[in-house]
């Protein structure tokens, strides 16, 4: 495993208003340690609401750059809220950890190669 990509358990069936602040800063605690990869496993989690959204958007601009975020494990509501809501244009979506560790790292490698194109 990539010990640039951090992976992050959310272990609260439901992540709404009530459970949001330690959900951010739990997501604050991760950006400071700057890793250019996060993993958020959502295999238990039935319910993430606007503000859950928000904090997920917020991890993504707290990375150093270049930085990904993939959720993984996402019950099939909960990727195609996603979709709706446009944001696997910000992050990753992946049906299991190989591939969201794989996202991850294609993207690094990506940034990566068009960085050095452009030194």
């Amino acid at each position: 495993m990539n010990p640039d990509i951090i992976e992050y358990e959310v272990k609260s069936r439901q992540v709404t208003t009530l459970q949001l602040p330690e959900f951010r800063e739990d997501l604050l605690n991760i950006a400071r340690e700057a890793p250019h990869g996060v993993i958020l496993n959502l295999q238990n989690v039935e319910t993430l609401d606007s503000a859950a959204f928000g904090a997920i958007i917020m991890l993504v601009r707290q990375l150093p750059s270049p930085g990904r975020v993939c959720l993984f494990g996402a019950r099939r509501e909960l990727r195609t809220l996603c979709e709706v809501l446009r944001l696997n244009n910000v992050v990753g979506l992946a049906d299991t950890r190989d591939e969201a560790y794989s996202d991850i790292e294609n993207y690094l490698a990506r940034k990566m190669h068009l960085t050095a194109r452009v030194d």
